[in-house]
């Protein structure tokens, strides 16, 4: 059995082994998922953020060090506009890693408890890698995966 179905953050892929929270829903993002554990929030996404980051901080470097050996007075400007787009860059990369839906799997066999919240959110109850207990929240689930994660149980 393979199933997937969205929900706010992102989806939530089923097979007879483990409950995957993904981004798209593609089956060839679960292979890299590992149980959530304290740490699991997003390392992925922070380390190509600021992989990223560090790009834009060496190009602006590289930039300066150009102007101010050519001593091109008009280039400031620029300079000045790429230092914005880095400041809003990184902005917008901060609050989509704090915001979105951290990406893992859980197996089956360590969930304790599902309980339906309402018509379209589901708490899930797990012990996480460290042996925790831990709950996760889905809100906005559509209907049909609401009734498939209810019958795990």
């Amino acid at each position: 059995m393979n199933y997937f179905f969205k929900h706010k953050k992102g989806y939530i892929n089923i097979n007879d082994d483990n409950l995957y929270f993904t981004k798209n829903g593609n089956w060839s993002e679960v292979t890299d998922l590992t149980e959530k554990t304290k740490k699991t929030h997003n390392l992925k996404t922070w380390k190509s953020f600021f992989k990223e980051m560090i790009f834009y901080v060496i190009v602006i470097l590289i930039a300066n060090l150009v102007i101010e050996i050519l001593d091109l007075q008009d280039f400031h400007f620029i300079t000045f506009l790429t230092v914005i787009k880095s400041a809003v860059l990184l902005t917008f990369g901060i609050v989509e890693i704090l915001f979105k839906f951290p990406t893992f799997k859980i197996p089956l066999q360590k969930i304790q408890k599902i309980q339906v919240q309402d018509e379209a959110d589901i708490k899930i109850y797990f012990e996480n890698k460290d042996g925790k207990i831990e709950t996760t929240l889905i809100q906005k689930m559509e209907k049909k995966g609401i009734k498939m994660i209810k019958s795990i149980l």
